[in-house]
């Protein structure tokens, strides 16, 4: 439990802007594990609907995927304002995924658990109440997102499909490029202490063209927080791991340094937060969808 309680108050402090808000993402609640009541719904194959060559949607919840192609990118950092978890650059070959376009929003997790009745508490409502229904769902747990992405029938992105999708194979420091452009994501200066729409800051959008990859909300990767480099085959996305869980993007009140591509932070899986959401992501299709 020392632990625990040591690695939250080290996230807060790593990721807290001095002078900041008396806002934070620390859990207000803790989410259940999936209940087995509530399986029947889940884990059926979704329908699909190609939107053009390289987008696809998901009929069951409205996602729209984009292609990652298979190869290799720079994964990490060895720049000089990296924290030591980001060391070093190393290359990363994956094979091809579709990740969302979009943080998965109020309207999709209201749909999630108005079909399954899962309990997925009541903090997430009140941000829906005061954000809307297309602002990203927070307020939810790795295991929340994980049995959202059952029902859909996708999967959470890993670690490396994250940032693939966000920098592309030539290791930018932020989605749009090398440079600092501060319209270009939401993030303590300009966020006004809320999350805004996921299809806000399109001129922000990663080389694939998924939006809010920097800043808006931390999401949720299915791996295991453990020291870089990354192997895909080193066991990080056991889904029955009780360890730490890594979160991606920063968030509506972090600084600039936390908004960049490899940036990473270890967080406990039953938390939920003001800032943790989620975008889902999918395995190569066996047939055209």
């Amino acid at each position: 439990m020392a632990f625990f309680v040591g690695l939250l108050v080290f996230q807060i402090w790593m990721a807290w802007p001095p002078g900041g808000r008396n806002l934070a993402r620390v859990a207000g609640e803790k989410s259940p594990s999936p209940v087995q009541g509530h399986a029947s719904a889940l884990g059926t194959r979704p329908a699909w609907e190609n939107v053009d060559r390289d987008t696809v949607r998901n009929l069951r919840d409205g996602s729209l995927l984009v292609r990652v192609p298979a190869g290799p990118f720079l994964m990490g950092s060895n720049d000089a304002e990296a924290y030591d978890d980001e060391k070093p650059l190393h290359q990363v070959d994956l094979e091809e995924f579709w990740i969302g376009k979009y943080a998965v929003t109020n309207q999709q997790f209201r749909l999630f658990v108005s079909q399954t009745g899962y309990p997925a508490g009541s903090r997430w409502r009140d941000s829906e109440a005061e954000w809307g229904p297309q602002a990203p769902v927070v307020h939810v747990s790795w295991k929340d997102a994980q049995a959202y992405c059952a029902w859909a029938g996708m999967r959470l992105p890993t670690e490396a499909e994250w940032e693939k999708a966000a920098r592309g194979t030539s290791g930018w420091k932020f989605p749009w490029g090398d440079r600092w452009e501060p319209d270009r994501a939401w993030f303590f200066d300009n966020s006004d202490g809320r999350v805004h729409p996921v299809t806000t800051r399109p001129q922000g959008a990663s080389p694939y063209g998924c939006l809010n990859m920097a800043g808006n909300i931390w999401e949720w990767t299915m791996s295991v927080y453990r020291p870089l480099p990354y192997d895909p085959q080193g066991g990080r996305e056991d889904p029955e791991s009780p360890e730490p869980r890594t979160s991606r993007g920063g968030a509506w009140y972090t600084y600039s340094r936390s908004l960049r591509c490899s940036r990473r932070c270890p967080e406990i899986p039953t938390v939920r937060g003001n800032s943790f959401g989620f975008r889902v992501a999918a395995a190569p299709f066996e047939e055209s969808p």
